[in-house]
């Protein structure tokens, strides 16, 4: 029979010879065993603690002949340097499980944050090194402890560079799902952002916020709208995700994926029945945007699902008048076959062939005139 003491003389576990075996078969040795089963009542790691026979501290590799008491110690974090603490990141980063683990014997504060501001469980989070933070999960270190200067944490580095392994093994342990970084960035933002969808789909089956929006208001929607992840985009859709919440600016998915360019998304989210004429702030609308960045197949979508062609800006500015502006002429033909106001003028008078005009842009010009817009090449007078 084994008996293990605290030094206060409370008995902590007792254990048959067979069991004693089976420890040791489990951790690669017998006192690794010890260690681990007297952890839990301890309250602390098996890396703080110390078996003591008498007055001898026993050593890993240690062999025990029963029956046998020994007692137990939990030591105090070493004092460490800089360098010290980069050992660990490095090594946790590298997924270098011995050192790791000789360096959490000294014993040393997992905690500590490195020269960039990480701790050794980010450090590993990044690079998927799953063995470093299972490690470094069993050193009971914080797991939503937060990067210096940024604030996010393990999950979130894990999730931006699409290591599954390890955001499953962090969110099992209880690790925050939806801790936001000080931008307001979760782990759900930043794996849209990076396009893993595998990601993305764990963290909504575990019941992470799928809406939680930036500190600029751009929800997951609209990250993977703007970066045109699409099996991001209908992964989010399908789960419930709001399609329109726009932007601090007004900004909405659909907006912002016209102005990439993103035909797809812009599909997508149409089909879905996103609404496809919401502006932002200034009053620039999806098929504004679009026509401004000469989006040819963005705007022939929207049209064919019934945006409003003539839907102006603040300042009058329609879509015919931006492409006009910009000598888009591939759009400016596709918005007056539909029917655009080809005469529609800003609030200062400015219309698209006067514009054309101003810009130089002469097969603009023609193109609106071989249409019928009225030919001036001055700005029209406007009351006041």
């Amino acid at each position: 029979m084994l008996r293990v003491r605290h030094l206060s003389g409370r008995e902590l576990v007792t254990a048959t010879e067979e069991e004693v075996a089976a420890l040791a078969d489990a951790h690669g040795s017998v006192i690794k065993g010890i260690e681990q089963l007297v952890s839990l009542p301890v309250g602390q790691p098996c890396f703080r603690l110390k078996l003591l026979c008498g007055d001898t501290v026993l050593s890993q590799d240690t062999n025990l002949k029963l029956p046998l008491e020994l007692q137990v110690t939990v030591c105090d974090f070493v004092e460490v340097d800089a360098g010290d603490v980069d050992r660990l990141s490095n090594a946790s980063q590298e997924n270098d499980a011995a050192s790791v683990e000789a360096l959490l014997r000294r014993p040393q504060n997992p905690d500590l944050v490195d020269s960039r501001g990480r701790t050794a469980l980010m450090a590993a989070a990044e690079s998927g090194a799953l063995e470093s933070v299972q490690l470094l999960t069993s050193a009971c270190v914080d797991l939503d402890k937060t990067r210096e200067g940024s604030c996010d944490t393990a999950v979130s580095a894990a999730a931006l560079n699409g290591h599954l392994d390890v955001v499953r093994f962090l969110v099992e342990k209880g690790a925050d799902k939806d801790k936001a970084a000080t931008d307001g960035v979760t782990p759900v933002l930043v794996a849209a952002y990076s396009g893993h969808v595998h990601v993305v789909r764990f963290l909504i089956e575990m019941g992470a916020d799928k809406d939680k929006a930036n500190s600029n208001g751009a929800t997951p929607v609209f990250i993977a709208s703007q970066n045109g992840h699409i099996d991001v985009l209908r992964l989010l859709i399908e789960t419930g995700a709001d399609m329109d919440k726009a932007k601090t600016a007004g900004a909405t998915p659909v907006y912002i994926a016209c102005e990439r360019g993103h035909t797809d998304v812009v599909c997508l989210l149409v089909e879905k029945r996103a609404d496809k004429d919401a502006a932002r702030n200034d009053g620039a609308t999806p098929l504004f945007v679009a026509s401004a960045h000469a989006h040819l197949d963005v705007v022939r979508v929207l049209l064919e699902n019934g945006a409003n062609k003539d839907k102006a800006m603040h300042n009058g500015a329609t879509p015919l008048y931006i492409a006009s502006q910009n000598g888009h002429l591939d759009v400016v033909r596709l918005l007056i076959e539909t029917g655009a106001d080809k005469d529609r003028a800003r609030n200062d008078g400015a219309t698209p062939i006067y514009i054309a005009s101003e810009k130089g842009h002469s097969d603009v010009v023609r193109l609106l005139i071989e249409k019928g817009a009225v030919a001036t090449r001055t700005k029209p007078c406007t009351l006041s």
